[in-house]
């Protein structure tokens, strides 16, 4: 895992329609994100065409777009759809089995594209942390799920 300590502005789509995602994803880059993520409950709804649409609405402005897929199983099937859709990033869960990872990363890695391990709901920070650090990962996001928010509980 390479260190990048340049801030960037994540902006995520976590909204059910292409139509509402599409204005929000262009007023966040004309506002400065750098990252789009094509959050899970709009793929959920829309498909995973919902990451070639925002990839094209947003074609000729440098910002990546993440499917937030949270793969738990089936690591290399689920990362070649959204890199074939166009996404820059793809999220796997930090709970998933090594295995899993690292097809994902394989993946990846023949795409000229990267894999973020999300640690939401995982028990143990730092085990999983240290599961995920030797499997080739680009990022770890550390990440409060929207449940627990709401509840008043934060992770750290």
């Amino acid at each position: 895992m390479k260190k990048d300590h340049q801030k960037k502005l994540q902006v995520a789509l976590d909204v059910l329609s292409i139509k509402d995602a599409l204005i929000l994803g262009r007023q966040a880059v004309l506002g400065g994100a750098d990252i789009i993520e094509v959050g899970t409950p709009l793929i959920k709804s829309e498909g995973i065409v919902a990451v070639r649409k925002i990839k094209d609405a947003l074609n000729g402005h440098d910002v990546l777009v993440v499917a937030d897929l949270k793969i738990i199983d089936s690591g290399s099937v689920e990362a070649k759809l959204a890199f074939d859709a166009g996404a820059d990033v793809v999220t796997v869960l930090g709970s998933a089995t090594a295995q899993t990872i690292s097809e994902a990363v394989s993946v990846a890695s023949k795409a000229g594209k990267k894999i973020a391990v999300d640690l939401i709901g995982v028990y143990d920070v730092i085990s999983s942390y240290n599961h995920v650090l030797p499997l080739g990962v680009d990022y770890i996001y550390l990440h409060t799920g929207l449940d627990e928010e709401v509840a008043g509980k934060m992770q750290f």
